[in-house]
């Protein structure tokens, strides 16, 4: 079997530069889309952006919110959505160098691989930390850890991989604009699903992500409701959850 070449797309660019994260060929392309889906009634909520739509600064891409080589858990979505007090608060700088790291896949021992669940940012935005809340307080009791080591631990262990890195308020198909990124996350996907020791969870986009990126996602086990995301009991087959839970539990036996 032929090995996958992974190459990160952001490796054009040199971490704390003012360069974009967008190579050119595909800003052109993301300024066609945006032109198509203007016409359209819901146009604004289908604009991807890639710069803060008020103030122009750089938006860290998400392709990946955690570290993709090595996380147990990888739950797979469409794209990052946005609202302007999350986007605030990303092009902060101590927030955006957070993000910038995992965007060149720079993960320290000490580090919150998935920048999203960092305390300060916890404190303003939830819907990330909601998405892991069970897992957290289910192993933060069985373990007697208290709650920011759980949630250190646990931005190490999970990763949310996405089919396009910039953000808009709703998906279209359209917004895969080019194969940039899914050259990158497609053999790590891949890699996950082949490793007897992670799991691969599809929670939105499988028709897409069947057709772009590997025909094999359709057999990973999914998120009953992805328009109630999380990862809970209620949202996941039982045997599925209880899967989850014992590999982290495994998981913190080395940390």
């Amino acid at each position: 079997m032929k090995e996958d070449k992974i190459t990160n797309p952001f490796n054009h660019r040199k971490i704390g530069s003012e360069e974009p994260f967008v190579r050119p060929e595909e800003a052109k392309l993301i300024l066609e889309h945006n032109a198509k889906v203007a016409r359209k009634k819901n146009g604004n909520d289908l604009t991807l952006h890639y710069l803060h739509p008020v103030t122009g600064k750089l938006l860290p891409p998400m392709c990946w919110s955690g570290n993709p080589q090595h996380a147990a858990i990888m739950l797979l979505l469409k794209n990052p959505s946005w609202d302007l007090k999350s986007l605030n608060l990303i092009t902060q700088p101590e927030h955006f160098r957070r993000f910038e790291k995992v965007a060149h896949c720079i993960f320290e021992p000490e580090d919150y691989h998935n920048p999203y669940l960092h305390p300060d940012y916890r404190r303003h935005d939830r819907w990330h930390a909601n998405l892991f809340r069970d897992l957290h307080q289910e192993i933060s009791w069985g373990l007697g850890w208290d709650e920011e080591k759980t949630w250190l631990f646990l931005s190490q262990q999970v990763c949310i991989m996405e089919l396009v890195p910039w953000r808009s308020r709703y998906w279209s198909d359209s917004a895969v604009v080019s194969n940039i990124h899914l050259d990158f996350v497609g053999p790590w996907v891949r890699k996950a699903m082949a490793d007897p020791d992670r799991i691969v969870l599809m929670g939105r986009g499988e028709k897409q992500w069947k057709m772009m990126v590997d025909a094999a996602i359709g057999q990973q086990p999914k998120v009953k409701n992805p328009q109630r995301m999380s990862l809970n009991r209620g949202n996941l087959q039982h045997k599925v959850y209880q899967q989850i839970l014992d590999m982290l539990i495994h998981k913190s036996l080395f940390v």
